[in-house]
């Protein structure tokens, strides 16, 4: 499913949806009319609201939506109204792909991806190619800190290294001189993360 969400300034009603649905996120919301000059800033999100991927990037999705509904409610982004497009990806790479050229091809300034880096790796391969800026906002692979994806793709967390490490300074910070691991080896990030905070 996909659907345009407008966000305008103050006074826009858009939904973003309640745990475990997709109203609102992945259907038509509407907004008021833009009174501003010039093209929206054009915002793709590929994540995964109903399959596989659902757990790990519904909650961010709507984050990130919020996030920008509430950028809007204080006026605008540099002048700009904003537009969000969002397509539920369920988890197959084909949609992933099919949906990344798709919105590459209508002008998207920005995509937003997957938390997991190889349902992402489609969108990211054609992002990086068109110049279009990728963000992750929980991939935490090495990759995508070490700029081996492209110049122009990005996550908003740490490698799980690094992860694991802050908690740990902050456990230390907190008072804390003995802890419990608990290794998750389902992941290889889970594990990377324990490893970080040894």
């Amino acid at each position: 499913a996909r659907g345009v969400t407008p966000v305008t300034g103050a006074g826009a009603e858009t939904a973003t949806g309640t745990e475990g649905s997709t109203e609102g996120i992945d259907t038509a919301a509407t907004a008021a009319a833009s009174a501003l000059d010039g093209d929206p800033v054009r915002i793709g999100v590929l994540l995964d609201t109903t399959n596989l991927m659902a757990t790990t990037d519904r909650q961010p999705g709507v984050a990130f939506v919020t996030a920008i509904e509430r950028i809007a409610a204080n006026g605008d982004l540099d002048g700009r109204a904003v537009e969000v497009t969002w397509a539920n990806t369920t988890s197959r790479m084909s949609v992933v792909d099919a949906e990344a050229a798709e919105m590459i091809d209508a002008g998207v300034d920005l995509l937003v991806v997957t938390c997991e880096l190889d349902f992402a790796r489609p969108a990211i391969d054609r992002a990086v190619a068109a110049g279009v800026l990728v963000v992750s906002p929980c991939g935490s692979e090495a990759e995508w800190a070490s700029g081996a994806l492209g110049p122009t793709a990005f996550s908003m967390v740490p490698p799980a290294e690094v992860l694991g490490a802050s908690m740990a300074d902050h456990a230390w910070e907190e008072g804390h001189r003995r802890v419990g691991i608990v290794v998750d080896d389902t992941a290889p990030e889970a594990g990377a993360e324990c490893q970080g905070f040894r």
